[in-house]
């Protein structure tokens, strides 16, 4: 689902020109599938259904493979026989706990506390078996370290690129108008309301371009845009054609339209959730606001708006930190290297 969709297929075009690799990928549904995931709980929580799903999976394979990769722990909290027999790699945007702390955005509701705890000790069980543990942020390398006690040694920091080479940086940008770019699908979470209560008090010159899967209407000045898939054409366009990306997201543990957005060369607006001001440094690759201050917004688009020079600076700013904490091609094949280097690593009892 959303982000995943991009991380998900970036890493298989990655695997698939190695030579060295023979893969198989298990991609998990989000609905419920079959009798038992339509009962409880297993109904009401994707965790246990991605859980219970990849067992099932694993236990009636008929591939013995070398190493394993389990991309969040969900999938890995009833696996722990195959991660203790195959060498494995668990990848994370957040852990659960990082989940609980900016849950309210998603609708998440931290449950009773023996279930609380009970998903603790799975996910415990899970990181301490697997070999290496790949954070997608210091967000959730912190909280790896301090909320499931993960070795640091066993965590590799390293988040996921963007092919640069699809996002080529325009010579120029229209300097009569000002195009302002919004990419999230779910409209609400991503602060799309406030983003448009705030464009309201901006110039004429202003417009805005919003991609999105919500039933929005457009008007003279804001255009929507639906369907619109990860690399589809037309997204790559939208963003050769803006000057300013806006992501006033209320929860996100991760942003990959922020990170294209950067490799655009857009200076970028958003909010302080989740890894995001790891990515944009306010007043450096962008501007950073609280989720909650409507204001704040309006005075960051305006400040934009009303320079161009600020814009360019913090633009390629954007673009230069692309270049070197987000390429694709590089980041996507470290993931890669280290689940191969798990496999020829001995197994470690722990």
């Amino acid at each position: 689902t959303v982000g995943h969709v991009a991380f998900s297929r970036r890493l298989e075009e990655t695997a698939a020109g190695r030579s060295d690799l023979e893969t198989r990928w298990f991609l998990l549904d989000p609905e419920p599938q079959g009798a038992v995931e339509r009962l409880p709980p297993f109904s009401r929580i994707w965790t246990a259904r991605a859980a219970l799903r990849t067992r099932r999976l694993l236990d009636r394979s008929v591939v013995s493979p070398d190493a394993l990769f389990f991309h969040t722990v969900a999938p890995a909290l009833l696996c722990r026989r195959w991660l203790r027999r195959v060498p494995s790699v668990i990848s994370l945007d957040a852990t659960p706990a990082n989940v609980d702390e900016i849950g309210a955005g998603y609708g998440h509701r931290v449950g009773p506390a023996p279930l609380e705890a009970a998903k603790t000790s799975l996910a415990r069980a899970a990181l301490a078996d697997a070999a290496v543990v790949v954070a997608w942020s210091h967000w959730v390398r912190r909280s790896l370290v301090s909320d499931y006690g993960v070795r640091p040694d066993r965590i590799v920091v390293q988040p996921p690129g963007v092919p640069l080479e699809r996002f080529p940086v325009p010579p120029h940008r229209t300097p009569d108008r000002v195009r302002l770019l919004f990419v999230g699908g779910d409209f609400a979470r991503k602060g799309g309301p406030a983003l448009l209560r705030a464009f309201e008090d901006l110039p004429a010159r202003c417009e805005l371009d919003v991609v999105t899967s919500a039933d929005l209407p457009g008007s003279e000045r804001v255009r929507v845009h639906r369907g619109l898939t990860p690399d589809h054409p037309e997204l790559l366009r939208l963003y050769a054609g803006a000057d300013v990306f806006v992501l006033p997201t209320r929860a996100d543990t991760w942003g990959h339209a922020v990170v294209e957005a950067m490799a655009s060369g857009l200076p970028v607006v958003t909010t302080a959730v989740g890894a995001l001001p790891e990515m944009v440094t306010d007043g450096v690759e962008g501007l950073v606001v609280d989720p909650e201050d409507g204001r704040a917004l309006t005075l960051a688009l305006r400040q934009l708006v009303g320079d161009p020079g600020l814009r360019s600076r913090l633009g390629a700013a954007a673009r230069r930190k692309a270049e070197e904490e987000y390429d694709g091609r590089r980041n996507m094949g470290r993931i890669v290297d280290l689940v191969v280097e798990a496999a020829q690593r001995p197994m470690v009892r722990r």
